[in-house]
């Protein structure tokens, strides 16, 4: 978890590691290479980040796993990181591990608020609001962001977040 685990499009994977963790998860729909990286990362693999972009991805109309419905490709992303925070909080004590899955799945649960709001809400609600939870600064979240959700909540501050983003658009 210290450090980047960096952008899934273009890995190189263990064949050994793969199969211990029992390779790829044909069932879901999408976030397939998250799902793999945060099992694997559970049971003690060790990722590197290259700095420079070695990888071009095309869009394609059809043929792509992650095509379909948005809604449920957010909730798949979701949910693979509601799995490894919960993972986390019941198996280590390092502080700043701990920290680090609450930010990510603090981040998933902002993108899925844009498709499925109430869920967003109920996740934050199970997992976030009773650890004492403070978002870090982003781009996706600006010091006037963190006031807001500090003082009025997940719910409020997501609205108003999306607002703004409408205007600008």
């Amino acid at each position: 978890m210290k450090g980047d685990l960096g952008n899934t499009c273009a890995n190189l994977w263990d064949t050994k590691a793969i199969k211990r963790v029992g390779g790829w998860n044909e069932e879901i729909t999408s976030s397939q290479e998250y799902d793999l990286m945060m099992r694997m990362y559970k049971e003690g693999a060790s990722f590197q980040k290259l700095n420079t972009f070695k990888t071009v991805i095309r869009q394609r109309e059809v043929g792509q796993i992650s095509q379909g419905n948005p809604e449920r490709r957010w909730e798949n992303y979701t949910n693979i990181r509601v799995d490894f925070f919960n993972s986390t909080i019941a198996n280590s004590n390092d502080r700043f591990i701990i920290n680090e899955s609450m930010q990510l799945l603090f981040r998933a649960i902002q993108l899925l608020f844009y498709s499925n709001s109430a869920l967003a809400i109920k996740l934050h609600d199970e997992h976030l609001s009773t650890l004492n939870f403070k978002p870090k600064t982003s781009t996706l979240k600006s010091q006037l962001y963190l006031i807001v959700y500090l003082i009025l909540g997940f719910r409020v501050a997501e609205n108003i977040r999306n607002l703004t983003i409408r205007k600008r658009i």
